[in-house]
């Protein structure tokens, strides 16, 4: 295996991984927002809070592509791999993403119910959960 086609499927894992991300982020904003509509939340809120969480998981985004790179970098500079080595390598990438975007949306999600929750406490003096 070339270094050329390494390359090319490791962008090919990614690009399908972020893909994943794009979707995840697109469901937490439906989630977001269907949470705020049902508890009456004005709009300023909301799009503070959204805009707070979105910058949050690019940089988070940025982070995870970047240790990847890297990973896959050193692998592709060390010489040494071999086809096998290659396989288990892409399937840690694939892991790392998996389990960076089910915590991201789960730790999101808890986020925005603890968001909501506050902002009701403290709006309406009373809990409600």
């Amino acid at each position: 295996m070339t270094t050329g086609e390494i390359i090319s499927i490791y962008n090919q894992v990614t690009a399908m991984e972020k893909q994943k991300f794009y979707e995840v982020l697109k469901n937490l904003a439906i989630f977001w927002e269907d949470l705020t509509k049902e508890h009456c939340i004005p709009h300023d809120f909301v799009a503070r809070k959204w805009t707070n969480i979105y910058r949050d998981l690019t940089y988070d985004l940025i982070a995870l592509e970047e240790e990847l790179h890297v990973f896959a970098l050193d692998l592709i500079n060390d010489n040494t791999y071999t086809n096998f080595i290659f396989v288990d390598v892409i399937d840690k990438i694939q892991f790392h993403w998996e389990e960076f975007i089910f915590k991201k949306d789960n730790d999101t999600k808890e986020y925005f119910r603890k968001k909501i929750k506050e902002y009701y406490k403290k709006t309406h003096n009373i809990s409600w959960f």
